[in-house]
């Protein structure tokens, strides 16, 4: 097993262990940055040795903001610097170091052309892009692509190959991670069929059938996912019912609105452990940690403080539900420009249970907020009392 640290300077610190094609991340620690705002967020990172040959394929995300962009634009060029260290890891000696590089990229703004260059200050490749925003997708298609070659390195049939490989944004979909699965598409057993090309058309009893051919079977799996963007209700079979008998339904009938996404005005002694304006992150141990971190320091002082009952205020609850609609708003294009699916509510983003916009990121720095505010002490937004 190899593993792979990978410490981006000013930000971030993250500490990967990876096997031959997967790379799990297990430590983030948010550093500041001087002079730039918003953080690093490190989606992915994989790590393969390909005939000697150690390849890292990580997935960064910087949020450019406003501030960042006016400075492009007066000249000044934004450099991400990476340092990668990819160590062997030993269980009964210490950990050698394989390989160390500093990899560095630069966006500039070119007034002359009026386009933004990105150049790879290692390589000495660079592109010539329109906008920042084209910079970015160009970035993203690129990693993208290197995913689609992959499909190529292990599916041998061209039309299977051809017919698995995705051409949307990344995160659009979830991502898979699996050693089986495309290797799972060289059985000559195994079919794939397009839909979209030839639909649908009836199930029988023993086969499917679709415009052109009919499918004898043997068993039918039905992978439909699930419904993420219904109301609280449906997905958990029960209502909440909240002071005068106002239900939690009838409360995010038009917008979900909560405090720190722990706490809803109204529904006194409910501590809501759902998706909606919490980090939006892959590691759902961290945010649960983080989660019921907050809710034992709250019920801590209401036990010595002799307190029965605590809420959100409802000014409170304004307050942050306009700050995670703010983030999530960031990332509104985005799923715009994405397939229908989980993550855009089926692009229906505009109704109240769209949780892709009412999501806090980056996660890093959700994290360090309610842990800034366990640290002031004041328990600011909640109002506690007695029943």
């Amino acid at each position: 097993m190899n593993a792979a640290r990978i410490n981006s300077r000013y930000l971030y610190r993250l500490v990967c262990f990876a096997s031959a094609a997967f790379a799990a991340l297990i430590l983030a620690q948010p550093l500041n940055a001087e002079g730039l705002a918003g953080r690093f967020e490190v989606r992915s990172a994989d790590l393969e040795l390909k005939d000697g040959v150690y390849h890292l394929n990580a997935r960064i995300d910087l949020p450019i903001t406003e501030a960042v962009r006016h400075g492009l634009v007066e000249g000044l060029p934004l450099t991400l610097e990476v340092d990668l260290d990819i160590e062997r890891v030993r269980q009964l000696l210490p950990d050698s170091r394989v390989a160390e590089l500093t990899q560095r990229y630069r966006l500039q703004y070119n007034a002359v052309s009026a386009r933004y260059i990105l150049r790879n200050e290692n390589s000495g490749q660079q592109q010539s892009l329109p906008t920042i925003d084209a910079a970015l997708e160009q970035s993203d298609f690129a990693w993208n692509e290197r995913l689609r070659a992959q499909v190529d390195d292990i599916v041998r049939d061209p039309r299977k190959a051809a017919l698995l490989k995705a051409y949307y944004r990344t995160h659009c979909k979830r991502p898979g991670y699996s050693d089986d699965y495309l290797q799972a598409f060289n059985r000559a057993n195994v079919t794939i069929v397009d839909v979209a090309a030839t639909p649908i058309e009836r199930i029988e009893r023993d086969a499917l059938v679709t415009s052109d051919r009919r499918y004898p079977l043997d068993v039918l799996v039905l992978a439909t996912g699930f419904h993420l963007g219904s109301s609280w209700g449906e997905r958990a079979g029960y209502d909440i019912v909240g002071r005068d008998g106002v239900t939690l339904s009838q409360k995010w009938k038009e917008e979900v609105v909560t405090y720190h996404g722990f706490h809803v005005h109204g529904f006194p002694n409910m501590f809501f452990m759902g998706p909606h304006h919490v980090a939006a992150t892959p590691n759902v141990t961290r945010l649960l940690t983080e989660q019921t971190t907050h809710f034992a320091f709250i019920l801590g002082h209401m036990r010595d403080h002799g307190h029965t009952t605590v809420e959100a205020t409802a000014e409170a609850e304004a307050e942050w539900s306009a700050l995670a609609r703010s983030r999530g708003e960031e990332k509104r294009q985005l799923f715009e420009q994405c397939t229908p699916g989980y993550v855009n509510n089926q692009g229906r983003l505009d109704t109240p249970n769209a949780v892709a916009l009412h999501r806090y990121s980056p996660a890093t720095e959700y994290f360090d907020l309610i842990a800034g505010w366990r640290a002031a002490g004041s328990f600011e937004g909640l109002a506690f009392g007695a029943s």
